[in-house]
């Protein structure tokens, strides 16, 4: 119509959008952790625990332990086998302490008797020596064990010895070896921990302990419990 304008219409454009395409990082996966192969089975005899074994075996405290699935406090039972790391040697088993063998007295046997000489005349008897005795030497005494010292004290001794996170669990040890008797001896085995003297001497003799007899004293014999626990990396040595 006159008079009127009509606006022109104004068109938006729209620049196209474009996107860049998704990168995607690549998925890392750890490497799998293989446990060691089973080399050669192993048959547990007493006086065994794992830290000993793995020297014995030439073999680290780690891979025995993976190969056999375990832990340092895995009880080890006399007559089961357990498994060797590939390439390990066979493990010599551990001395066992015999009892000292009696021997007899030397006895001495009579002389053998000569025929008499006779003549025409006389008889002679031959002379028959004295047989001489050799008296046995005398087997001396067995040392005497010490007294105990009191329970009480034995447990004090624990305490001041091993870190507060295990006297607990060493008193429970104690009591279970010895009642907490420190002058305990089960054949093989001596004092508060029942430290098994003719496997550790080779190590006992560091901290003084040069016989099986210094393991009657509570104060020795519970160093020598906490160093065989350090060794061992746990309280294996006493069935875990």
């Amino acid at each position: 119509s006159p008079g009127w304008t009509v606006p022109a219409l104004a068109w938006a454009t729209t620049e196209p959008v474009t996107t860049s395409p998704a990168t995607t990082e690549p998925a890392t996966t750890a490497p799998a952790v293989t446990a060691p192969a089973c080399g050669k089975q192993y048959e547990l005899v007493a006086g065994d625990y794992w830290i000993r074994i793995a020297d014995a075996a030439d073999v680290s405290l780690a891979d025995l332990l993976a190969v056999n699935g375990s832990s340092v406090d895995t009880m080890l039972v006399p007559g089961r086998s357990i498994c060797l790391p590939m390439g390990a040697s066979t493990p010599s088993p551990p001395p066992v302490e015999t009892a000292p063998a009696t021997t007899s007295p030397p006895t001495t046997a009579a002389p053998a008797r000569s025929a008499p000489t006779t003549t025409t005349t006389t008889t002679t008897a031959a002379a028959r020596p004295t047989p001489s005795v050799v008296a046995p030497a005398p087997t001396p005494p067995a040392p005497a064990r010490p007294a105990a010292v009191p329970s009480l004290q034995a447990i004090d001794i624990i305490r001041q010895m091993w870190p507060d996170d295990l006297e607990e669990r060493a008193i429970e040890i104690a009591r279970r070896e010895s009642n907490h008797q420190s002058n305990v001896n089960n054949f093989c085995c001596y004092g508060l921990f029942q430290i098994y003297y003719s496997v550790h001497k080779s190590w006992l003799s560091t901290i003084g302990v040069n016989s099986a007899q210094d393991l009657f004293d509570p104060q020795l014999n519970v160093q020598a419990a906490y160093i065989l626990y350090q060794r061992a990396g746990g309280f294996g040595p006493w069935g875990g």
